[in-house]
């Protein structure tokens, strides 16, 4: 009888730890994220967001755990990479690029894919991008004065592109004012334009500093003009298009972490809490600026804000040049 109770105890104790051990693993289901982390972005390799993404991955990998995958996605004008992000569907992928792409659609489509206010919540802002306005070293031509002048002498036969979203625009804003054909040539990929301006295919690119590093240290191109209130020791010698006295040149971009709106909001904190500590590496903020980008880091508060004075500066520039979606 003995025997018989001490066996009846061990299944009464048994039955008592079920519920325990049946929730712990239930519970360790739900932890996130439980697979790799996916950061898809709108231009291509070599660009400064696939490079600023591929330092930052490295780090946050150790943050969360998991692999941090990154997947440019060019072409659409950036809508290919932002319907990608919306229809994985997972909780595990996210936007990283810049802010402009969602500040300069809604004036320029009357139909999209996706409502940003809807749809996306800011995350964690990185870096001010600076615009470099960049041309072959053989052109003849080492101002913006000196470019409308040429252009002037040339209508219609300067080849030129520039990178999607706010650049754009004000590119756009620019030729208007200064009264200048150009002939836009349309990229898939705008980071590939770099290596036709540096072999004499292009006469011009307005994009992204980042792009030119290569050419510039080869000597093939040269930057005449950049973005922002501020000289880049990655372009020495190039004054800002707002000291030129070309201010709709003038704007920075800004680059960031974004997730959809459906992704769950313990998933989006903790992202965003790792991603941040990530970026608070020590070496972070070195290798991004050596790519010749301005470290900017910040929380969804900070991003938020610098969202909404780019939406009213680029909403003026839509203003300036009669701007319509749909045109």
């Amino acid at each position: 009888m003995k025997s018989a109770g001490g066996f009846f105890r061990l299944i009464a104790l048994a039955l008592a730890a079920w519920p325990a051990l049946s929730i712990a693993p239930a519970a360790r289901a739900q932890e996130w994220p439980q697979r790799p982390v996916k950061l898809v972005l709108p231009l291509g390799a070599g660009s400064g967001a696939d490079t600023s993404a591929r330092f930052i991955s490295e780090k946050l990998q150790k943050y969360l755990g998991k692999a941090v995958v990154i997947e440019p996605r060019p072409g659409g004008d950036s809508v290919v990479a932002i319907n990608a992000v919306l229809n994985a569907g997972d909780n595990h992928t996210f936007f990283f690029g810049p802010a402009s792409i969602f500040v300069m659609h809604p004036h320029r489509y009357a139909k999209l894919s996706y409502d940003f206010q809807r749809d996306f919540v800011p995350l964690a802002q990185v870096a001010a991008t600076t615009v470099g306005f960049t041309v072959p070293a053989n052109l003849p031509v080492k101002s913006l004065k000196d470019f409308i002048d040429y252009a002037r002498a040339n209508p219609g036969k300067v080849s030129m592109t520039v990178a999607p979203g706010t650049s754009s625009m004000m590119l756009e804003a620019f030729v208007k004012e200064q009264n200048i054909e150009l002939a836009l040539v349309p990229y898939r990929d705008v980071v590939q334009a770099a290596n036709d301006l540096a072999n004499d295919r292009l006469h011009a690119v307005f994009s992204s500093l980042a792009m030119f590093q290569a050419g510039l240290q080869a000597n093939r191109v040269r930057v005449i003009a950049i973005s922002g209130e501020r000289s880049n020791p990655h372009a020495p010698g190039a004054a800002t298009a707002i000291a030129q006295g070309y201010p709709r040149l003038g704007q920075e971009g800004i680059m960031g972490l974004f997730a959809p709106s459906t992704t769950p909001a313990e998933a989006r904190k903790k992202m965003s809490s790792e991603f941040l500590k990530a970026i608070g590496e020590p070496d972070i903020a070195e290798r991004i600026t050596s790519i010749g980008l301005t470290f900017t880091p910040g929380g969804s508060e900070a991003f938020e804000e610098t969202i909404r004075r780019q939406t009213a500066e680029i909403a003026e520039i839509a203003r300036v040049i009669g701007m319509k979606p749909g045109q």
